[in-house]
């Protein structure tokens, strides 16, 4: 069931990323990433790294980059999860801090990329498009984490603790 859920969550994020809404506010912004680090904080690194990966993997179909972003998404998924034992994760706004961090991140390897490849901006154009964009994820990011982590909760096996006892 959780698997379900993730996946129509990747698939209605990515929809909503890549409308025209997206381009109407004034604030950019990434759902794709904040649902990643969102679900890596609930569920953990594995939960982080694949869902990171499938993310990554349909913003890599929808603009065709290669498997760039399957791999940068990953392994923010991997990090945010290793990160979730040392954060108090049933508080949402833990969310906020990891969205900007990784959003920078994400944005700076994929500059760092593009200037491996010749189209390279300065410093000031690329903070030009990277901060805003880490506001405005950082803004959606509490209310959303708060959304998957419930999803998390009623989507997770009653049995599994059980089982794994015996």
């Amino acid at each position: 069931m959780r698997v379900v859920a993730a996946g129509l969550l990747v698939l209605l994020f990515a929809w909503i990323q890549g409308s025209p809404l997206n381009d109407l506010i004034v604030w950019q912004f990434d759902l794709l990433l904040v649902l990643v680090v969102s679900w890596a904080v609930g569920a953990g690194p594995r939960g982080g790294l694949a869902i990171g990966f499938a993310a990554g993997a349909v913003q890599d179909v929808l603009i065709g980059g290669g498997i760039t972003y399957a791999v940068l998404k990953a392994v923010i998924g991997l990090a945010a999860g290793g990160l979730r034992p040392f954060l108090h994760d049933r508080q949402g706004l833990v969310v906020v801090p990891l969205v900007v961090v990784f959003s920078l991140f994400q944005d700076g390897v994929v500059a760092i990329l593009l200037g491996l490849q010749g189209f390279g901006m300065t410093w000031g154009q690329q903070m030009a498009i990277a901060l805003p964009v880490a506001a405005g994820s950082a803004l959606l990011g509490w209310p959303l984490s708060l959304g998957i982590r419930w999803l998390i909760h009623c989507t997770r096996n009653p049995w599994a603790l059980r089982e794994s006892q015996q």
